[in-house]
């Protein structure tokens, strides 16, 4: 079974809690890849300017082109969700996607525990 985990990190200020909890995702990512024996890719799909805060162990596959500012006068800029799972799909041949918000740290049995209820 191979996976691919999708991420959509934003740099942010160190006044939002994001700032804090990123860096942690972050981390947990790569110790949940390290202790799982499945075939797992890590993807980023993120603006140009949120490029530089992603750690080299997650993949970065693209950048977003579009948000809702496109649309209107909206406070921030915020991705349509079928641009993240569309890079992620022109860009593994893995047979599950899994997303996860960027505030969201993962236990380090989390890719053996979505295995094992795939199986």
């Amino acid at each position: 079974m191979k996976f691919v985990h999708l991420i959509n990190p934003v740099k942010v200020k160190e006044d939002r809690d994001l700032f804090y909890a990123q860096p942690v995702t972050f981390e947990t990512f790569k110790i949940a890849k390290n202790f799982s024996d499945i075939s797992i890719e890590q993807f980023s799909v993120q603006f140009e300017e949120d490029r530089e805060i992603i750690p080299n162990h997650i993949t970065i596959i693209d950048n977003l082109t579009r948000s809702i500012k496109d649309l209107g006068d909206y406070q921030f800029k915020l991705p349509f969700f079928k641009d993240i799972l569309d890079l992620c799909y022109e860009n593994t041949n893995s047979e599950y996607i899994i997303y996860s918000d960027s505030d969201i740290a993962l236990m380090p049995n989390f890719y053996s525990s979505i295995n094992a209820l795939i199986e």
